[in-house]
């Protein structure tokens, strides 16, 4: 009777070691990120035990790949272009990161003038 969860932990297993081997990953690295036990991690991993769904959703979001995918319902096809989107994203959000410390670093000497020339005018005024 417990053949069928085991078949499943097994197969979950062998998707969740594939996808961390492919992104170059160790068990702690995925772990660490995850906010799951490395020992866990190596349990779902040999099909030993039954992964929770929070830790699986966790370690999915790490490796880039859907829960459904990792559960067998998923062709691997819609976890690259879920994968590529999420990489796209990550891009972009670089960007804007990039962007805005260009901003930053271009605004703080006008800011400094500025305030300068507030003092300066203030200093001015007071005398």
């Amino acid at each position: 009777m417990n053949a069928p969860a085991d078949t499943f932990a097994v197969a979950l297993g062998a998707r969740l070691r594939g996808a961390r081997l492919d992104r170059k990953l160790s068990i702690q690295e995925v772990a660490d990120r995850a906010l799951v036990s490395a020992t866990a991690l190596s349990s779902w991993e040999s099909g030993a035990v039954s992964a929770s769904f929070g830790g699986i959703d966790r370690v999915a979001v790490v490796l880039g790949v859907s829960r459904d995918y990792l559960a067998g319902r998923a062709p691997l096809e819609l976890d690259e272009l879920l994968e590529d989107t999420a990489a796209g994203l990550v891009a972009l959000l670089g960007t804007l990161g990039a962007a805005e410390e260009l901003g930053r670093r271009l605004l703080a000497p006008a800011q400094k003038a500025a305030f300068s020339a507030a003092r300066s005018r203030r200093a001015g005024g007071a005398g």
